[in-house]
């Protein structure tokens, strides 16, 4: 696609810009076909058209890796909302699940999760004021980002909520123009898939350390003890 287009109104200013027209690409970042496989030419979802979408720069909501404040977010949809503001997260909710009902994450003590938080891009998911879903992007914000943490609780799936919720991660302005995304699932890669994930193309080139049983051990040891993990 070719950039320099007119601002659709009502959805996300290129970042750094909140004048509409100006430097605004629809072709903006998502590499992996999320526009072509949407069938959406300029990569954003009908219900967001005609939202009440946030955008403000905000160094106490949400950080850059490192320094330097990044554009928080918030779409509104009738009673539910997506929001990358970290003040707003139900922290304690967020462990409950991802600690007792996430296959990938269970055990995780509590400050590991928070130490996750605070060091990735979040979106809480809210009905009201109650949150029921979440995400987070680990990424540099310019070559890759990881997707890890979706999730939708179980009294709320079947109704467009995880489309609501990546919808919103995809159309982030922070996260234009990465060359890779990643992410694992062993349950929802037809979900993924029409965002433009894939299979790996090259399985042989990728290697990973993983350690099963950190959350166990680091769960266990006392504050005053060192970490074995470091």
């Amino acid at each position: 696609m070719r950039s320099g287009s007119r601002q659709p109104a009502g959805r996300y200013p290129r970042r750094g810009n909140s004048q509409s027209g100006a430097g605004w690409s629809p072709g903006l970042g998502i590499i992996l076909g999320y526009h072509t496989c949407l069938g959406i030419r300029l990569g954003y979802p009908a219900w967001v058209s005609g939202l009440g979408i946030i955008n403000e720069i905000d160094g106490s909501g949400v950080s850059r890796n490192g320094g330097g404040a990044v554009e928080k977010t918030e779409i509104r949809s009738g009673r539910y909302l997506v929001t990358t503001d970290r003040s707003r997260l139900d922290i304690e909710a967020i462990h409950d699940f991802l600690s007792r009902e996430a296959y990938w994450s269970h055990g995780i003590p509590l400050s590991t999760l928070r130490r996750s938080i605070e060091n990735s891009l979040c979106f809480g998911l809210f009905e009201d004021d109650r949150q029921i879903g979440f995400a987070r992007v680990i990424s540099d914000l310019a070559t890759v980002g990881y997707l890890g943490d979706v999730y939708i609780l179980d009294s709320h799936r079947t109704r467009g909520l995880s489309r609501m919720l990546l919808d919103a991660v995809f159309a982030h302005p922070e996260l234009q123009n990465l060359r890779r995304w990643i992410l694992l699932t062993s349950s929802a890669d037809w979900l993924y898939r029409k965002y433009g994930f894939t299979s790996l193309s090259r399985p042989e080139i990728y290697l990973e350390r993983f350690d099963p049983e950190v959350y166990a051990r680091v769960g266990n040891e006392s504050p005053l003890t060192p970490s074995r993990t470091t």
